[in-house]
């Protein structure tokens, strides 16, 4: 399978990235080697491994998760650079007129 140009841009306008056409035919090649690779991963016999949360034998490896008090809203708000009623203000990262 080949990544062509026109999956490349229309994957960079999704991502909000400006790529030049030569960008786009290195961004092509790199994706094609990636999925060459991913096929190659994908011929490994893995039938008789088992399944493994960790390469390591780790015990007690993660602690317990266990309920605890928080700061205090109004001291968390002292230290925003920026808020407004009870939230953070933060910069717009999405332009306006433009949905998720």
């Amino acid at each position: 399978m080949s990544v062509d140009p026109d999956t490349i841009r229309y994957l960079a306008k999704l991502a909000m990235l400006h790529l030049d056409e030569q960008e786009c035919a290195q961004m092509s090649a790199q994706l094609d080697r990636i999925v060459a690779f991913v096929r190659q991963l994908q011929e490994v016999a893995v039938d008789d491994v088992p399944p493994t949360r960790h390469v390591l034998d780790l015990v007690d490896a993660e602690r317990a998760d266990t309920p605890r008090p928080s700061l205090p809203r109004a001291q968390v708000m002292a230290l925003a650079p920026a808020h407004e009623q009870g939230h953070f203000v933060v910069p717009r990262v999405i332009p306006k007129g433009e949905q998720a």
